[in-house]
């Protein structure tokens, strides 16, 4: 095991192999990752994914996605088929107010689905604003 300068450096060569920066060429800091739970943050599943878990909530009619306030949303899987009505999925604390950010079609089957690999931010809440029949399965994360 011989010691070499890397950049400048201390490092250490391990039996010839890789080259590992010296503790000492930090100031003697070790290097950590923040491991603590924030907000909207599950201990065993966000350590290995990372970011919030989004939640879920089903809605036959009218409503808030989760509470009135910031959240970001994920997207939604029909649950009972739609009538020949489409769905608006707002910025909103309530119907027919808002941006319009997603919109389940009429008529929509059970199954279909739009889940959004990055969410959209609703500064106001997520609102569902059914123009018909259905059931729709929503996911999104409360800030």
């Amino acid at each position: 095991m011989a010691t070499v300068k890397v950049g400048g450096r201390p490092s250490i060569e391990i039996n010839g192999g890789p080259k590992i920066e010296d503790i000492e060429s930090t100031g003697g800091a070790l290097h950590v990752n923040n491991v603590a739970n924030e907000p909207g943050m599950d201990s065993a599943f966000d350590r290995t994914w990372g970011g919030g878990m989004a939640k879920t909530v089903s809605l036959s009619a009218d409503g808030q996605v989760g509470v009135a306030g910031p959240c970001i949303y994920y997207g939604y899987i029909v649950t009972t088929a739609l009538s020949a009505a489409v769905c608006n999925v707002r910025d909103a604390t309530a119907a027919g107010t808002g941006t319009i950010v997603d919109i389940v079609a009429a008529s929509a089957a059970a199954g279909v689905q739009n889940r959004l690999a990055t969410g959209i931010y609703c500064a106001n809440g997520c609102y569902a604003d059914f123009a018909g029949t259905g059931t729709v399965t929503f996911f999104y994360q409360q800030l």
